[in-house]
């Protein structure tokens, strides 16, 4: 399975001691990740050593905020990614799960004061995640995260570092790379 990809490479990075001290040239990297012109919420970006370009080590991964920003680590948080080209995976959710329970409608009459206001905080929460101008289709892939299922909002053929055909040049020092995904998949990196 290729998201066991995603598994390994934490995994990788706590075996191997990719902190500072440990003899590695690294880079920060952080930016901001759209999709259809609009910050996306939620995901996270992997960045894989490419060894046909003669760079070797280990995954660094970073998670992706609502605001669309992600930060890589190694090992420790903010600590960056091995200097070099890396293929990268982007693997952008649709924050709501699949597997939500929709909560049935109170009677004003017996429900009490709390259930009401928290059934009004929960059809608020709704009615601002409509007006969300990206969300994933009905028809599109899963898969379970953090527990729970979540939809691909892009093309799922991105999470995959193999597949997704994105390739940056990390340097040392602070790197801001961007990455605009359009509707039909396609992504412009703005280093």
């Amino acid at each position: 399975m290729r998201y066991a990809l995603w598994i390994v490479a934490a995994a990788a990075c706590a075996l191997a001691g990719c902190g500072p001290g440990n003899g590695l040239t690294m880079g920060r990297v952080s930016g901001v990740i759209t999709y259809k012109g609009e910050p996306v919420e939620f995901g996270d970006v992997l960045f894989v050593p490419d060894e046909s370009a003669g760079n070797k080590g280990v995954p660094s991964m970073g998670k992706i905020g609502k605001d669309g920003r992600y930060t890589m680590s190694t090992q420790d948080p903010g600590d960056g990614v091995i200097v070099g080209r890396h293929k990268v995976g982007i693997r952008v959710l649709d924050p709501e799960p699949v597997t939500k329970v929709e909560t049935p409608p109170l009677d004003p009459e017996t429900a009490s004061g709390k259930e009401l206001m928290n059934a009004r905080l929960q059809q608020r929460k709704m009615l601002a995640q409509g007006r969300r101008k990206n969300r994933a289709r009905e028809d599109a892939a899963t898969v379970s995260f953090g527990g729970k299922v979540h939809r691909f909002l892009v093309p799922r053929t991105l999470a995959d570092p193999e597949t997704s055909g994105i390739k940056v040049q990390v340097s040392t020092g602070s790197n801001r790379i961007d990455f605009a995904i359009a509707e039909g998949g396609s992504v412009t990196i703005n280093p």
